[in-house]
């Protein structure tokens, strides 16, 4: 029986333990020797998801946005990724993507560590992304990603961003504010 204790394991990384025993006729043996390893990784880091392709009120006059994402973790290994695409009351529209475990490994390797789906279009959609560690650990998105606009008019990309509808409105106001304040001055002279 062999006690360690648990201090040694404090800090993140790759641990491997070599025991190694001395018994009555004083020969002594190592577990590696006999192929006996102990190894296990210390992971309380949460994975780190990259993006490219899309931004916070982003708009985008296309048909769909290429995103792509770049999941890490380096305290240890990925196990689930999946990407929701909401519309703007909350209701899910799409996953275009939903990977775990070994697909999800496959899919990484094959391109480069990088991840691409397509956001389709839509007005103000909130795109999360929630991504696990094998150790638990996990990342949301959470705001990260909310009221991205994607259409091919021009007139919902502009009536889309919340600042240009207020500039509109308010020059309106201005404008009709004076002409007004003109048609009052001519009647008065």
């Amino acid at each position: 029986e062999y006690i360690i204790n648990a201090e040694l394991f404090k800090k993140e990384g790759n641990y491997s333990i070599i025991i190694s025993s001395v018994d009555k006729a004083r020969t002594k043996a190592y577990s590696d020797i006999k192929n006996a390893k102990v190894n296990f990784v210390v992971d309380e880091t949460a994975p780190v998801i990259t993006a490219s392709g899309m931004e916070k009120n982003g708009r985008y006059q296309t048909e769909s946005q290429t995103v792509t994402i770049i999941p890490t973790d380096d305290g240890g290994k990925l196990s689930t990724l999946r990407v929701e695409v909401r519309d703007r009351n909350g209701n899910l529209k799409e996953t275009p993507l939903d990977l775990e475990g070994a697909e999800l490994e496959k899919a990484l390797e094959q391109n480069e560590s990088k991840l691409i789906f397509q956001l389709t279009e839509g007005v103000c959609q909130n795109v999360d992304i929630i991504c696990t560690d094998k150790a638990g650990n996990s990342y949301c998105s959470k705001e990260t990603f909310h009221n991205i606009t994607v259409s091919p008019s021009s007139l919902v990309i502009f009536w889309a961003d919340i600042f240009l509808r207020a500039c509109v409105f308010i020059g309106s106001i201005v404008i009709t504010g004076g002409i007004i304040v003109m048609i009052i001055k001519k009647r008065k002279s």
